[in-house]
Order: C-alpha cells, then sequence, then structure tokens
C-alpha cells in the first residue's frame, strides 16, 4: 500500500499492455532487495488513484518506466513520468529515469535522449533478469550483447 512519506527505490509506471513485464520487473528488483511500488499491488481498490499516484512518484527514489507503443498517449503515463522529471529537477539527491524498451519503437520526444535498456526480443528469463538488473543499476554488467541504445537521431561522435 503506498503511505504518505513512505520512501521506495522504485515506482513502476506502464500501461496495462504490460502488466505481465511490471510483474516480472517487480519479482526480479524485489528478490534483490530493492521496494519496488506497483499500482496493481500497491494502490488498494478504495484509494484515491491520482493521488496515491502522487505519494508513489514523490517519494521514490527513481522511476522505472515500462516503454511501449502507447506509453505517452495516457494521461496518467503523462502525469506520472512529468511530475516525476519535475521533482527530480528539484530534487538535492540525485533521481533517475530507468526505460526498459517492451515494444519496437523508438523513444521520441521527451524520452529522444535517453539511455534504455532493451526487454525486445529477449525470451531466456536469465537474460531478461541482467538487463533488469543493470538498467535499475546503471551499468551493463552481466548483460549479452547490445543492452542500451542511445538515441537514434544523434550523429555519430568523431
Amino acid at each position: 500500500m503506498v503511505r504518505p512519506n513512505e520512501k521506495s527505490d522504485f515506482f513502476l509506471s506502464r500501461r496495462g499492455s504490460v502488466a505481465a513485464v511490471a510483474r516480472e520487473v517487480e519479482d526480479v528488483l524485489a528478490e534483490r532487495g530493492y521496494k519496488v511500488v506497483v499500482q496493481d499491488y500497491d494502490i488498494p481498490i478504495t484509494a484515491n488513484f491520482v493521488e496515491a499516484m502522487y505519494e508513489g512518484i514523490k517519494n521514490a527514489r527513481d522511476l522505472v518506466v515500462l516503454f511501449t507503443r502507447d506509453y505517452k498517449q495516457s494521461p496518467y503515463t503523462r502525469k506520472e513520468f512529468t511530475s516525476f522529471e519535475a521533482d527530480r529537477a528539484q530534487s538535492a539527491e540525485e533521481r533517475r529515469m530507468v526505460i526498459l524498451r517492451c515494444e519496437d519503437v523508438p523513444l521520441r520526444s521527451l524520452f529522444a535522449t535517453n539511455v534504455y535498456q532493451d526487454l525486445v526480443g529477449i525470451d531466456d528469463p536469465e537474460e531478461r533478469k541482467c538487463r533488469i538488473i543493470a538498467a535499475a543499476e546503471g551499468s551493463i554488467a552481466g548483460v549479452k550483447g547490445p543492452s542500451q541504445t542511445i538515441y537514434r537521431s544523434a550523429p555519430a561522435y568523431r
């Protein structure tokens, strides 16, 4: 349950289409000892949804975005990531947006400059687990093959 001023490591932001991935990410991170707030399990049916989301985002160190084609189309997910970004800009502590790409779609507009971790086409459960942990911890250790992609429209560095 989301409680005012209760700190967490991660708030997980997603659309309904990736509910199973949300469960997977929460399980992987909880197994590592992280506290993860997920709307499906942490916001009770009788709660004020918007208020609970606000508390969850405000009190999370980092925001995990499960990026899909429809992610930016939801007014709720837009409020989640823009609220996080606004709070992050004024925070004394380091807070990160961790993007896990769940569909083969480019990150555009506000997400275009973010480095992300790809779960697209990764079927091996251990590789997925490594990628989730690496993204959450800000590293690429233990990840096989290309693990992060920098925005595609950038010119090559010379």
